[in-house]
């Protein structure tokens, strides 16, 4: 028995020694199979062991959007000691095509070859940061893709298929879960898995504002996530700080200058000041240096260079993210950013200005406040996904077609529809809970849209806690 027992030993040493070693080997394409693997055991069962620190977590929809928004504070965490983890949701696979060399592998679609490329710069742009590659974590999601598999893909039954690596689950051998489908359920399952084992203390994420929409769709799974989570008595979801960084805002608004501008300072868009609180983190010279060189990693976008290198700045910006408190019997306002896009302002009611919020019983209204401009016929969008105790208890879209009527896209068709309230520059719905299912937080956003669903202006994504539920 005590031999048995010494070659158990034996073995789990040899095992943990392996996963250890692969720290140190080079990423190249013969140790692939190696790092998903490696990503997930470090992740759930080596560090949870010695790892106590407050740890920071970085999503970002594609390879190089945690270098662009959050490389000064890479650096500084890592300086500190920090814990920093990096979790890319798709390995931008759909954008990048103009480039030589790269992956010498003829049997992938092009859109695989180039996803394996990117991953490689972020490795060498995050090592060069300061970054262990353990610490950094794949999970192969499609590009272009998560905005479809957050709205219309929920059933893994039905995963959505990507045209950049014609495949509905993911071929990358890098991916935190091995031939992950590419639907709703399994990206929130690799999300809360990652949160799970790491629990963090400061969490990085894209805006809700961003108008990409990986960026904003990203957004909102993370925060489903988080709400499933602490409904199923997480108590770290109550207590992390959620900043968010802002990629995407129209070429002429952010960055507000292209190129490298070392001793420029990034500031908000100006329509954006006023709707979430911001932060600035101030870098050094030698930390803007260094942001450039990592950035300069990624040669798959040499076209976009320009671009990246306006993020390489004096100092780093945040939106502070809080969720909004709606107690009973009464209203609160959410507010939205004017004119994101030239659209609005020539269309009647394209414009949405905030939206206001009623709990009424177990009714809850839902008002857009609107802006003027020339009478093209407008339609509507409401979106609503409700937690309680750890599950889904609501997802349904509503359009509103005009004053008087009014369809479900998406949802229980049981359910009774909503009641349509408008008058001269709103337009709401007053949708009926179930009292037996009431929600106690609410993911809520609205769109306005012309016909054959040309988007007009978006009220992003808002987390909203009922109070007294």
């Amino acid at each position: 028995m005590k031999k048995i027992g010494r070659y158990t030993l034996l073995l789990i040493g040899l095992i943990v020694g392996f996963f250890f070693l692969l720290k140190f080997l080079p990423f190249g394409y013969v140790h692939y199979p190696f790092f998903g693997l490696y990503s997930r055991v470090y992740t759930e069962y080596l560090e949870p062991y010695f790892d106590g620190s407050d740890g920071i977590l970085i999503i970002a929809p594609h390879c190089d959007d945690e270098v662009m928004a959050a490389g000064g504070v890479i650096q500084q965490a890592v300086q500190a000691d920090k814990s920093v983890k990096v979790v890319f949701i798709t390995s931008g696979d759909g954008f990048g095509m103009e480039y030589e060399g790269g992956i010498e592998e003829n049997s992938f679609p092009r859109g695989v070859a180039l996803g394996y490329l990117r991953q490689s710069e972020s490795i060498q742009a995050l090592e060069t940061l300061g970054l262990a590659k353990e610490n950094i974590i794949f999970l192969g999601y499609p590009d272009k893709g998560i905005d479809s598999i957050w709205k219309y893909h929920q059933d893994c039954e039905y995963p959505y298929h990507s045209p950049y690596i014609q495949s509905d689950s993911t071929p990358y051998l890098t991916s935190y879960t091995s031939g992950a489908l590419f639907c709703a359920g399994q990206v929130l399952d690799d999300l809360m898995r990652i949160m799970d084992a790491f629990q963090p203390g400061t969490m990085y994420l894209p805006s809700p504002y961003d108008l990409h929409p990986d960026h904003h769709a990203t957004y909102a799974f993370v925060r489903e996530a988080m709400e499933i989570m602490r409904g199923r008595g997480a108590e770290w979801v109550a207590d992390v700080t959620v900043y968010l960084y802002l990629v995407h805002y129209g070429r002429l608004r952010w960055p507000p200058q292209w190129g490298y501008a070392p001793r420029s300072r990034m500031t908000p868009p100006r329509n954006l000041l006023g709707v979430r609180p911001w932060t600035s983190v101030e870098l050094t010279p030698d930390e803007v240096a260094l942001k450039k060189e990592a950035l300069e990693s990624y040669q798959s976008q040499t076209a976009l260079r320009e671009f990246l290198l306006a993020f390489a700045r004096r100092n780093e910006v945040f939106m502070r993210d809080r969720p909004y408190v709606l107690p009973p019997e009464s209203s609160i306002v959410i507010p939205d950013a004017r004119r994101e896009a030239p659209l609005p302002v020539v269309v009647r009611g394209g414009d949405i200005q905030n939206i206001t919020l009623y709990r009424d019983g177990n009714d809850l209204e839902l008002i857009l406040q609107l802006d003027g401009g020339i009478p093209i016929p407008i339609r509507y969008r409401f979106s609503l996904v409700g937690y309680r105790e750890g599950k889904t208890v609501l997802r349904e879209t509503y359009r509103v077609l005009d004053r008087s009527r009014i369809i479900r896209e998406r949802g229980n068709p049981e359910r009774a529809l909503p009641q349509i309230l408008a008058s001269g520059r709103t337009m709401g719905i007053r949708v009926p809970l179930d009292e037996e299912k009431m929600p106690q937080s609410l993911l809520l956003s609205a769109e306005s849209l012309l016909p054959r669903d040309i988007m007009v202006d978006r009220l992003p994504w808002s987390l909203v806690f009922l109070a007294g539920e």
